[in-house]
């Protein structure tokens, strides 16, 4: 499999860089509510304020009376409800949808006049998931390289758009992420390792790249860096069940956000060892617990298909090949499951 991009990829880079370093001059709101954690088991409190910022670690509220701030943090927030723009509200409606490039459209309109620097962040991360439900991982790279250096806690890391399979970068996107190599910045040096892993001309100074954002600080980019190493465990074949009942452990200890790509890569290693039942429960992870455009969520699907093929469960990966088709209409492995469903339409 191979990746490549049109040059539509990179028209926004500019804009949002710009949109995202602003705070253009807004009125207070203090229209806005924030449904959070009570102090006991199962309670809600509504507060009603003004958001001034939002991100991965604390919501900043100024109250309707006073001036004084209170931060919470962002693990007991649960839901939000806040004014949107015309286009931001277009853009959601064509999104789900799915009129993806319409939804951009929209999403770039509202960015533009959007006056809260905490809701462009979350504007920006729309973007970068219709960007990855077209599979353009090039620009999904560029706006989510936005998103974390504006928040790197951003809880939008799930839509990081790093590769676990072993497909190959051609084109426009090979040759950004070869320059995502060479950049100082953490993330950007991530995404590019992940793109050209297994690219003849860059495999070994992606490795030694992986090797070293393991060890440096920056618990997230840490831990993904270590396990993209272990797609090179699994191309080679080299896993152990001891490995397997190591990896599980060490997903379970992860921030749930960062777990889709690394169940991928276990899924992948009870394949080798034959394990089909746990390769299906475990591929089946992604999509039911931790949905996301990314394109990883189709292939955990198409993957857990074959695996239960393999066990005689037809009708079950049938259901699966169906659900690729009708919910990832644009992602690559879409042909991939209409194929395995014909066979399994012809084996009848």
């Amino acid at each position: 499999m191979r990746i490549a991009v049109t040059r539509f990829s990179s028209l926004l880079m500019l804009p949002l860089c710009v949109l995202l370093i602003g705070s253009p001059t807004a009125s207070a709101q203090l229209s806005d509510e924030v449904v959070v954690r009570g102090s006991t088991s199962g309670s809600r409190i509504t507060i009603r304020c003004e958001i001034v910022d939002y991100d991965g670690q604390f919501l900043t509220a100024r109250k309707p009376t006073g001036n004084n701030l209170q931060r919470i943090p962002s693990t007991d927030v649960i839901t939000i409800r806040t004014a949107q723009t015309e286009p931001h509200k277009v853009g959601i409606k064509a999104f789900d949808e799915g009129h993806t490039r319409d939804a951009e459209t929209h999403f770039t309109d509202a960015i533009k006049t959007e006056p809260r620097v905490w809701m462009r962040r979350e504007i920006l991360a729309l973007l970068v998931r219709c960007a990855l439900k077209r599979s353009d991982y090039l620009t999904a790279g560029t706006r989510f390289q936005l998103l974390f250096e504006s928040d790197p806690a951003t809880p939008h890391i799930n839509l990081i758009p790093l590769v676990w399979t072993d497909t190959v970068a051609e084109g426009e996107i090979r040759t950004a992420a070869i320059m995502w190599l060479n950049d100082p910045e953490p993330i950007a040096r991530l995404l590019g390792a992940s793109l050209l892993f297994f690219d003849a001309g860059h495999s070994v100074v992606c490795q030694e790249t992986l090797t070293e954002l393991a060890r440096t600080p920056g618990e997230r980019i840490r831990q993904l860096a270590g396990w993209q190493r272990r797609r090179l465990r699994i191309r080679s074949r080299d896993v152990t069940e001891f490995d397997l009942g190591r990896w599980e452990s060490q997903i379970e200890d992860m921030e749930p956000a960062l777990r889709a790509g690394p169940y991928f890569v276990l899924g992948q290693g009870y394949l080798i060892r034959q394990d089909f039942d746990l390769a299906a429960a475990t591929f089946l992870k992604v999509p039911l617990v931790h949905d996301s455009e990314h394109p990883v969520s189709a292939q955990c699907l198409l993957d857990a298909g074959r695996a239960l093929n393999r066990i005689g469960m037809r009708e079950e990966a049938a259901r699966l090949y169906n659900e690729i088709i009708d919910r990832y209409g644009s992602a690559s492995v879409v042909e991939e499951a209409r194929g395995e469903l014909q066979q399994l339409i012809d084996k009848k």
